[in-house]
Order: structure tokens, then sequence, then C-alpha cells
């Protein structure tokens, strides 16, 4: 009996021990957790222009959960960011800088500003979310110079000027955007009245080509896509990069102006900006210019300006601009790439909603939780 009872005593023992190592283990060996810096991952933010403040916005639940207003009298137009940093910089016309927001929490901080030349108009870092070290253009229309930086290091890269015959017609830089190898701006306001895109190299920042188009030009790319022109003076343009040779054209369109390619490559989306809000999104594959087979979009307001597409593809958000317009639309997307008429909802940002971009998913960063140790007692 005294043997059995030994026996058993040991088993105890020897068992206990082991499940008190093992969980010593798993106190001493746990991977940490990861957590995001931020809540504004994929949520879409809007430049309220003559409201002079910022608007953030959650795409599933429309929610508005951001608000910041531009410190003296700012004037919000377009929107750069860098995911890791995590920040989103605003265009500050008024005040010719560019306003940087560190992104923490649900908490949009002031960190700081960089001067721009004067006229700060539009925004746009670099289309490709593979880039290691992304750059940020801006153009300015006032000074009649695009300028770029370095979205990590917040260093001035370079000082463009006006191509020669632009210079010559007295136009302006307007619009914006860029892939990893090149950079490509428009110029307006011409004498000839036509508009003007020109590509730049994006290391040396010297000028490729300059080709003429249709007056007010609007461009789009997205990593190795083919760039996309909505000129509003009636055609939407695919052009070869860097030479902007002509691919494809469709002059169906009445007033095309602004542009955004889908996060997954497929589709093309352009605003008529004049028509009212009737056939307010025009729908195209970003491969072959075709036109895709959508139902008419019509919009409760007017002046559909920029479009924005969710991370997802799920939606698209539409700022409304105008002096006394304070709403952005948004629109399910479905399977075929086409927004849903009925799916219409409003959402109330601030006064001529300009602007628009949709902040990548958040960097992460380790945090470690230590679980509490189990003891083998004996008594």
């Amino acid at each position: 009996m005294n043997a059995l009872v030994t026996a058993t005593f040991l088993l105890l023992l020897q068992r206990g021990f082991a499940d008190s190592l093992q969980a010593s283990k798993r106190v001493l060996y746990r991977e940490p957790d990861s957590v995001p810096v931020h809540a504004f991952g994929g949520h879409i933010f809007v430049a309220n222009r003559a409201g002079g403040s910022v608007t953030g916005i959650d795409p599933e639940t429309l929610a508005i959960v951001a608000q910041y207003q531009l410190p003296d009298d700012g004037e919000p137009m377009y929107f750069g960011w860098s995911r890791d940093p995590p920040e989103l910089w605003v265009g500050d016309r008024r005040n010719n800088r560019l306003v940087i927001l560190k992104l923490s929490g649900r908490k949009l901080i002031p960190d700081g500003f960089l001067d721009t030349p004067a006229g700060l108009f539009h925004t746009m870092n670099t289309q490709d979310g593979n880039v290691k070290y992304p750059i940020v253009w801006n153009t300015c229309d006032i000074a009649n110079v695009t300028v770029v930086y370095d979205l990590t290091t917040r260093r001035k890269l370079a000082e463009i000027p006006r191509p020669p015959i632009v210079a010559e017609l007295g136009g302006v830089p307007h619009d914006v955007t860029a892939n990893k190898d090149y950079g490509f701006v428009t110029y307006i306001k011409n004498s000839d009245g036509a508009g003007y895109v020109a590509s730049y190299d994006a290391r040396t920042f010297e000028l490729v080509k300059v080709i003429k188009v249709l007056f007010d030009p609007h461009v789009a790319i997205r990593g190795s896509t083919k760039l996309a022109v909505a000129a509003q003076g009636g055609e939407v343009l695919l052009l070869s990069i860097p030479n902007l040779e002509q691919l494809e054209s469709d002059r169906e369109q009445p007033s095309p102006h602004g542009t955004i390619i889908s996060l997954d490559l497929k589709y093309l989306y352009v605003t008529n900006i004049a028509e009212e809000g009737e056939n307010a999104l025009v729908s195209y594959s970003i491969s072959t210019l075709r036109r895709l087979n959508c139902p008419s979009i019509t919009t409760s307001n007017p002046i559909p300006h920029n479009p924005k597409t969710t991370l997802d593809g799920s939606k698209i958000f539409i700022t409304h601009s105008g002096s006394t317009s304070d709403v952005c639309s948004a629109f399910n997307i479905g399977k075929d790439g086409c927004p849903l008429p009925a799916t219409e909802k409003i959402i109330r940002t601030g006064l001529n909603p300009f602007g628009i971009c949709v902040l990548p998913r958040s960097v992460t960063r380790p945090v470690c939780r230590v679980r509490r140790r189990l003891r083998f007692r004996l008594w």
C-alpha cells in the first residue's frame, strides 16, 4: 500500500513539474503580437477647400471618424501620404505649404510644415505601393513650377520649371501623378486654348516628352499601367510611357475631369464635371479603354469632381465641389467593376469638398504581452 501511494505521488510530481515547465516555456518563447499604429487604414480623407478642414470617413459605416481644422485659415486642396512613417500630407494653398499630420491611434497629430512655392494646387505621391522611398509631387501655378519632396526625409528633391513651349504660351502647371520611374504634369491656361501633358524622369527630374491635348487635362497612373488622360475638352486617352504616344482615345464623354485607376489595375473611372450630375461617372477597362457595360450614374448633387475607390474596390467615393457644396457621394461597386446607381449614399464633410485620398493599411508595431507564469506547488 505504501509503495502504491509513493508511486502515485511521484507520478503527480512529475506531471506537475512538466506542466509548470511547459507554462514557463510559453512565457519565455511566445512570439510578440503586432498591432496597427493607427486606426485610419483604408479610410477615405476629403479636403474641404472652403471649410479649411480635413474629414476622415470610415468606408464601411460611412461615419465621420476624424475632423481636423487647418491652422492660419488654411485652404486644403489635395493629399500625399506616407505609410511608414504613417503620415498624411495636406496641401495648403493659402499659406503655400504642406501640413504634415502624424497618424496615431485615432488621432491626427500636427507634425510641422513644408514651405512650397506660391500657388500650391495638386499634390500626389508615387502611385506604386512597392516603392521603398516614395516621393510627393506638387504643382504650384503662381510660381509656375512643380516641386518634389522625399516623403521619408522631408527633403526637397527638385523644382521643375515649365517646358519651353508651355512657358511661351503662358501656361501653368496643374494636375500631377507619378509611378516609380516617371512623373507626369499637366499644363492649362495656355494661350492657344489647348492643354499639355509632360513626362519627367523621376530620378533626374529632366523633361522626357511634352504633347498637346484638349484643354484642362487631368492624369492618372498606378504601378505599371498606361497613363490615363481625362481632358475636359472632351477626350479620354491612354498614352505610352514615357514617350506619351497615343494608344487609345474616347471622345464620347462630354466633360471628363477627375480620374482614378482601381487598385487591382483593372478599371479606370472618370467623372463628367460639367453635366450637373447626369452621367456623372464613366467606367473603362484600363488596358483597352473599352467602356464597361455599366448602368448610367446620376448623382443627387452637381459638380462630381474627384473619385476614389476603396482599397478592396467595393465602393467609390466622389467629391462634389462648389462654393456652396458640402457633400460627397458613395456608390457600391459590383463584381464587374460597375458602380451601382441604387446604392448612392450622401456624406456631409465640409464646405467645397475638393481633393480625396484613401490611406493604405496601417503599419504594425510589435507588442509583447507576458502571461502570468504557472507555479507548481507541493502543498
